[in-house]
């Protein structure tokens, strides 16, 4: 939680909810996200336990979509992510997601739901439920694996305006008009039984997609749609998906490889998804009957077309189960009883495989060897700064160093010992401790500390290589230098290994060193604002590489 909070936009607002057999929140609403409100939550997050009960989702979600709703009076365009994060279970699955669904239908496009289940007990169906009809995804973590760069990864795609009005063209034009590529408001396909005699509704598709509305898709995360054509409709040599974005319309054009075509368990996977359709009412058939003006669907008719697809291709769902019979003749087994001696020899062979010594442990202290090796005969390299005047400082033994500060090989690259000694998640918290909730890494002691250097010193040394620095801008300037030291600290040292974790951290305090440059950046060398970045960067990156490979 720690890391999502300093990963947070400046311009955003949020809470904190905490839920089990009953829900509290850290503010009765979603408050603006300053050095207040950030200081508090974090305060939050460290007298945060587990001890809620159960998980009663149902009640803590309502409150969540119905405060959000009230606080669009104040935020009418600020869109809205819900992050859920929970390891339990639940039997109610469609009221939840009915009550999301509600929601969704009043918010439109500015309301998305993400979900993390945590353990392996977590139930895959209520997540991924609710995160389809949230309009997100759902991830998932073991007891074993850190959650922080999947739920990074949620947030970065939470923040980006997303890609949306998908369309597929499934057919060649050449093959079907606009007309029969529609589905018209009186009929549907079919492509699997004729329905009851009661059904008025006729098949004149040519296809059918599933699922039937394409989602919100989002980096990193894979989608499959699947598609039925009819007898009559040859399988095409490509598609074509067009889509929107922020940067303008998108057109790209898949190849079809007909080996892919082959085989029925492609068509096993498509009728899953389309049973799926069906049961949460996105399918097809809901999408038709909305365009009648009796909208209300049989439920029936959706039984009975889940039951034929169920039963035609083996699958198990809301109306179908299946039970496995063994018909096998019962035959007695014969088994051949072990002689005394040959368990003897076994136990023999057992003891003097125990004893055999395992490569791979070799392996590992051969290459523990050659890391401390590469360790210790590394050269420090002297590399002229402008920085040299203001941050200069003496070698000192690896001995004083943190453990959390890694060290550059003669290559240039993180060096292979700080890397295996540096696996830690704290390495990069103890790091982004440091910068403030807007993204500015501050000019403070602890700072200074950090880098091995003292306040006094560097305060002096600064003045000195700005004569036109004036007394009432030198803690602005400061932070001009101690947050771009910061931004190539993270690329350098800490991207190799967090970079996923650390990306939005790093993005904040880019975009806070242009806003500092421009505004009191008149001792940096440039033309123009982004001249200047680039110029201060580069000496913070000399000065970064001469800092780690000194000490």
């Amino acid at each position: 939680l720690e890391l999502i909070l300093r990963s947070l936009p400046e311009d955003c607002i949020f809470n904190l909810v905490s839920f089990g057999s009953k829900f509290t929140s850290l503010f009765p609403e979603s408050k603006p996200y300053t050095e207040e409100t950030f200081k508090k939550a974090l305060d939050h997050t460290k007298s945060m336990d587990a001890s809620y009960g159960g998980t009663e989702i149902y009640s803590v979600l309502q409150w969540v979509l119905q405060t959000s709703q009230d606080k669009r009076k104040e935020y009418i365009d600020f869109p809205t992510a819900i992050f859920v994060l929970t390891d339990g279970q639940v039997y109610n699955v469609d009221q939840i997601v009915n009550l999301i669904s509600d929601s969704l239908s009043k918010r439109n496009d500015l309301l998305r739901l993400f979900s993390l289940g945590i353990g392996n007990s977590v139930s895959h169906n209520l997540l991924e439920s609710i995160s389809r009809a949230g309009k997100g995804y759902a991830q998932f973590v073991t007891t074993q694996e850190r959650m922080d760069k999947k739920i990074i990864g949620m947030l970065k795609n939470a923040v980006k305006p997303p890609i949306k009005d998908y369309k597929i063209t499934w057919i060649d034009e050449k093959s079907s008009t606009d007309n029969d590529d529609k589905p018209s408001a009186s009929s549907f396909i079919n492509f699997f039984k004729k329905l009851s005699s009661d059904a008025t509704i006729t098949s004149t598709l040519k296809y059918c997609s599933t699922p039937y509305k394409i989602p919100i898709l989002y980096s990193g995360v894979r989608f499959i749609i699947y598609c039925f054509l009819s007898k009559e409709v040859s399988p095409p040599k490509h598609i074509i998906l067009e889509a929107a974005c922020e940067d303008g319309p998108i057109h790209l054009e898949i190849p079809i490889d007909p080996v892919t075509l082959q085989g029925s368990k492609i068509h096993t996977l498509g009728a899953r998804k389309m049973i799926q359709d069906f049961e949460e009412g996105s399918s097809y058939l809901h999408h038709i009957m909305k365009n009648k003006e009796d909208n209300n669907l049989d439920q029936g008719i959706v039984r009975e077309q889940i039951v034929d697809l169920g039963k035609r291709f083996s699958l198990a769902s809301r109306y179908t189960s299946f039970l496995a019979i063994d018909e096998r003749e019962n035959s007695q087994l014969s088994v051949t009883k072990i002689s005394q001696k040959s368990e003897i020899q076994l136990q023999s062979i057992q003891r003097k495989s125990l004893s055999i010594e395992s490569p791979t442990s070799s392996i590992q202290r051969l290459s523990g060897k050659s890391v401390l090796k590469s360790r210790q005969t590394s050269k420090s390299k002297k590399i002229s700064s402008i920085f040299e005047s203001f941050f200069s400082k003496k070698s000192k033994s690896a001995s004083k160093r943190s453990n959390s500060q890694p060290f550059l090989s003669d290559d240039g690259g993180v060096d292979r010992f700080t890397l295996e000694r540096g696996e830690n998640i704290e390495i990069l918290f103890n790091f982004l401790r440091l910068q403030s909730y807007d993204g500015k890494f501050l000019a403070s002691k602890e700072f200074y500390r950090y880098f091995d250097d003292g306040e006094d010193k560097i305060n002096s040394n600064l003045k000195k290589s700005i004569p036109e620095l004036e007394e009432k801008n030198k803690l602005i300037k400061e932070e001009i230098w101690t947050t771009s030291i910061a931004i190539k600290y993270l690329e350098i040292v800490l991207f190799p290994k967090f970079k996923e974790e650390s990306e939005i951290c790093f993005e904040k305090a880019a975009k806070v060193l242009k806003k500092l440059v421009i505004e009191n950046g008149d001792g940096c060398k440039g033309n123009n604002s982004e001249e200047k970045v680039k110029w201060i960067l580069e000496k913070a990156g000399e000065w970064i590489t001469r800092w780690v490979n000194e000490s």
